[in-house]
């Protein structure tokens, strides 16, 4: 979820550069039995819990990644409201998610529904002063981590970082080593960046500062000269994964395999159900020492993804 920003239009109709509105950019991921290139995805999205803007609507076509040895695929679509319905003010939002099998005439209403803050900033200054934009808080995210089973054997742990210029060398220098109870077994110890979400605020007129929530991740290919999901499988109990940072311990993350040899679903207490698709699984996270910018977990109990499935 972003806000896309463009200039308002003055009574004459020219470009106003010291005011700007905003409408929402979303993507979503759907986990379906049997995509058709025609079918909808359709996201309404609500002001104050009352309708804003027309639904936006988006043909599946060619963006399904079908799952080697499942009966499921994914489908990820963008869509953007039409600007004729721009906003210029923060608040809370939200979007629903319905999904219509156009062939069959047939409309799967409210899938899902996720909230989201939108918050204002200083983007630039003028002449007259301070020109104010907007962004979507996303410490909504912060409470996440994942443990990722992928078809090549590898496994992988992701979680999500908030950080300015300085603070992302700290998230790349961070060290996680894992254990199986009381025995270390070999996760990479170095995190890769997948994606970022960010905006740069000019609080002074010339110094800008940039706030980022990063996701990251953690692989392993093998542990002990075996793909890393067959050891898993092989060897249940406790693990548990110590992230470093600045030396302290800045977070734990904790996970266990049953004696069925599966990666045991149900959170530990404390933590939300939120499930993802077949071969992801929520992680227990306990923050110790917070190196990153200030943020607000409480925001991940109140915002878009908790308690989904």
């Amino acid at each position: 979820m972003t806000p896309f920003e463009f200039p308002t239009k003055t009574p004459e109709g020219s470009t106003n550069y010291e005011k700007f509105c905003w409408v929402p950019q979303t993507e979503v991921v759907v986990q379906l039995a049997d995509p058709e290139s025609d079918d909808l995805v359709i996201i309404q999205h609500y002001k104050d819990k009352k309708t804003w803007g027309d639904p936006v609507k988006t043909t599946v076509g060619d963006k399904v990644t079908k799952r080697e040895g499942k009966n499921y695929s994914l489908v990820t679509v963008s869509g953007r409201m039409d600007e004729k319905f721009a906003i210029t003010e923060a608040g809370v939002f939200s979007a629903k998610v319905s999904y219509k099998q156009t062939s069959r005439d047939k409309l799967h209403e409210n899938l899902a529904e996720f909230t989201y803050t939108v918050k204002n900033y200083v983007r630039a200054w003028t002449s007259k002063g301070k020109v104010m934009g907007f962004y979507v808080d996303h410490d909504f995210r912060m409470g996440e981590a994942w443990l990722y089973r992928l078809s090549d054997g590898k496994v992988e742990l992701w979680t999500w970082f908030k950080y300015d210029r300085d603070g992302q060398a700290k998230v790349r220098e961070g060290r996680l080593r894992c254990f199986l109870n009381d025995k270390k077994i070999n996760f990479y110890e170095n995190p890769t960046q997948r994606t970022e979400v960010s905006y740069q605020e000019y609080r002074e007129q010339n110094k800008n500062e940039q706030t980022t929530w990063g996701l990251w991740y953690w692989w392993v290919p093998t542990i002990e000269g075996m793909p890393a999901t067959e050891f898993l499988k092989k060897n249940p109990g406790t693990y548990r994964c110590v992230l470093t940072q600045d030396g302290e311990v800045s977070r734990e993350f904790s996970f266990t395999v049953g004696g069925d040899g599966e990666v045991v679903r149900d959170p530990l207490p404390g933590h939300p159900v939120i499930y993802g698709v077949e071969d992801s699984f929520p992680l227990q996270i306990k923050f110790k020492k917070n190196p990153d910018l200030k943020y607000d977990l409480k925001a991940f109990t109140e915002g878009a993804y908790y308690h989904r499935k």
